[in-house]
This record gives structure tokens, C-alpha cells and sequence, in this order.
């Protein structure tokens, strides 16, 4: 009798590793397909959104299964790393000054309160018009209708359309959100919080294009493009990824001097090389 015991509890022991082995293993990743994949989990929309996102093994075991799920589901799990240095002796001008406030309280009005539903959408500007010089922005992915965003993001970026107008440059907006916050095909992109931007070029218009491609990205207007997101709404601003080093320490430079914090918001990312991801605050 117990060596027939002991036989079924060996079978039930290999049966549970085996299905414990199976349950452990995650699907195929490709870094190329990042923040174009399949859905992530709830549980990580909620942490990506969330002010700091846990990064710790959590010490519990019902808290140890929920952080491994919410690893082997989202996309953008250890993707993203920061690995700008700042120059502190930078000299940038961190004050938006009185004529740009008058004029965006005259062009946008005052800035919504933040957070609040995500059923604004950013109004269509014709690319192929003259109007693209007096909004400063058009949209170019709207077949899928990721163009919502919070009451205070849509502001945010007309705001900055404007500034932007007064230079010369054109910013080209792809995804926001889906109406409503749930957004497919991303890990972020899921509360009306997040903009990604085309790169822009030497006549100061965004443009298909990458960072390593001379002849149509102009890191400087890029920059001034960048700055201006983050004059209109300074306390709010998140994070900007894109994959090019000395843009990203012009980036942490301007928001230190800006805001006085010491955290760098610009960090490199898998697939960022073709445009800037532009993120706020929920709150």
C-alpha cells in the first residue's frame, strides 16, 4: 500500500511541475512590435497608469502571482530604460513668458482641470492645407480613431500648436487614446494621457522619418517641439521617450532647470525610433 501511495503522489508531483512549467512560460516577444501587440492585461494598463509603478518583488504570494502576470502580459515590460546622463551646466530658458500666456488664454482659454473622462477628440486639421501654420499640428493615423484624449491632453495640445504655429513648426499627431480610455494595440495609451509625435524636419514640419536619418529629422526643431509640450503644462508632464541620447539630455536639462526636480523624464525605448511618445500625469 505505500508504495502505491508513494506512486501516485510522484505522478500527481510531475503532473503539477509539468503544468506549473507550461503556465510559466510567456508567449513570443518581438521588441520590433512594441506598442503594436496584442492588448496587455488590465492589471498592467492599471500600474502603467499608476504615479510610480512597482518595481520590487512584492513579498506575498497572492502579491508575487499578480506582478509575474502583469510581467508576462505587458508589452513594455523592461523595454524602456533611462539611461540619459544630465548636464547640469545647460543654460535653457525655463519661463513661458507673458505674451505666450495672454496669447494662449486669447487662442485655447484657461487649462481644463486634469483627469476626467476620455471623450475629447483632437479636431482634424487638413495636412494638405494652410491651416497646418496656423494650428501647428495635423493628424496622421486617424483610420483607427485613437484620437481622444482627457479634456486637458486635447488642450495641451492645441496649446502647444499654437506656440508651435508662431515658429513655423507643424506637429504630426498619431495615436492618443480610443474613446473612452481602452486603447488596442497598447500598453499605454489607455487613459487620454499619451500623444505620439512624428519627428520634424528642417522646414520645421513633422515627417516620416528616424532618428538616424539626416536628411529628414532636424533634432533642434524636434526639441523646440518637445519644450513647448512641456511649457504649456510643466508640473504635469510624465515622460518622453525617444531613441536618440543627445535629444534625451537636452530633454531632462530643460525639465530640471523648468521645474526645479531633480528626475529625468526622457528615456530611450524598443521601436521609438521613428517618433517621440509624449506622456502626463492621470492627476
Amino acid at each position: 500500500m505505500r508504495v502505491y501511495t508513494k506512486l501516485i503522489f510522484l505522478g500527481v508531483l510531475v503532473v503539477t511541475l509539468n503544468s506549473c512549467e507550461e503556465s510559466m512560460q510567456s508567449p513570443p516577444f518581438n521588441p520590433q512590435q512594441y506598442g503594436e501587440s496584442q492588448v496587455a492585461s488590465q492589471d498592467f494598463v492599471d500600474d502603467l497608469n499608476r504615479v510610480q509603478r512597482q518595481s520590487s518583488f512584492p513579498s506575498s504570494g497572492e502579491g508575487m502571482s499578480r506582478w509575474v502576470n502583469n510581467q508576462v502580459s505587458g508589452p513594455t515590460s523592461g523595454m524602456c530604460v533611462d539611461t540619459t546622463e544630465v548636464d547640469s551646466g545647460a543654460d535653457y530658458s525655463a519661463v513661458m513668458s507673458d505674451e505666450e500666456k495672454e496669447f494662449l488664454e486669447k487662442e485655447v482659454g484657461d487649462p481644463p482641470s486634469p483627469g476626467g473622462p476620455v471623450q475629447t477628440q483632437l479636431p482634424a486639421v487638413n495636412a494638405q492645407s494652410q491651416d497646418v501654420y496656423k494650428y501647428g499640428y495635423y493628424r496622421y493615423k486617424d483610420s483607427d480613431q485613437k484620437v481622444y484624449g482627457t479634456e486637458r491632453t486635447i488642450w495641451r495640445i492645441k496649446a502647444a500648436g499654437k506656440l508651435l504655429a508662431q515658429k513655423g513648426i507643424v506637429m504630426g499627431i498619431g495615436d492618443i487614446s480610443s474613446r473612452g480610455g481602452r486603447t488596442r494595440g497598447h500598453a499605454e495609451h489607455q487613459g487620454g494621457q499619451d500623444v505620439d509625435l512624428r519627428l520634424i524636419n528642417d522646414n520645421g514640419v513633422a515627417t516620416p522619418c528616424t532618428v538616424g536619418n539626416s536628411s529628414c529629422y532636424n533634432r533642434e526643431k524636434t526639441f523646440t517641439m518637445i519644450k513647448t509640450l512641456i511649457d504649456v503644462d510643466p508640473t504635469k508632464v510624465d515622460k518622453v521617450l525617444i531613441n536618440d541620447p543627445v535629444l534625451r539630455r537636452q530633454i531632462n536639462n530643460y525639465y530640471q532647470l523648468k521645474t526645479g526636480s531633480s528626475r529625468g523624464i526622457a528615456s530611450a525605448c524598443a521601436s521609438h525610433d521613428n517618433h517621440v511618445h509624449f506622456s502626463w500625469k492621470r492627476r
